[in-house]
């Protein structure tokens, strides 16, 4: 799959996962895509990546090439998420969109 059709197909997913990590970390919608390592940036993107793998299901190498990141970079990311005890809170966030998804 080209990256093109890899945007296509994932839009509304990028898109709705990077709304709400934005929303969280109070980030403007764009902000996230910038090269900062700000703690706030940074951790916002962590959050996007945990949405779009947990309840997307998007694999971590199509998150990586989504993000234009390296897949160790995405799993970092995921895993800091959980060690920080942010599902509870990413989930507050998510109400009740995903609930008929299967949790692992």
């Amino acid at each position: 799959m080209t990256n093109i059709q890899l945007i296509e197909r994932y839009k509304t997913a990028v898109d709705n996962s990077v709304d709400i990590s934005s929303k969280m970390f109070g980030l403007e919608h764009g902000e996230i895509y910038h090269k900062s390592r700000s703690n706030r940036t940074a951790h916002a993107r962590f959050v996007a990546y945990y949405i779009l793998n947990k309840y997307y299901r998007v694999t971590i190498s199509d998150i990586a090439r989504l993000f234009n990141k390296d897949h160790s970079s995405i799993i970092n990311g995921v895993d800091k998420v959980v060690d920080n005890s942010w599902v509870e809170l990413i989930e507050r966030h998510l109400g009740q969109k995903f609930s008929t998804y299967p949790q692992d």
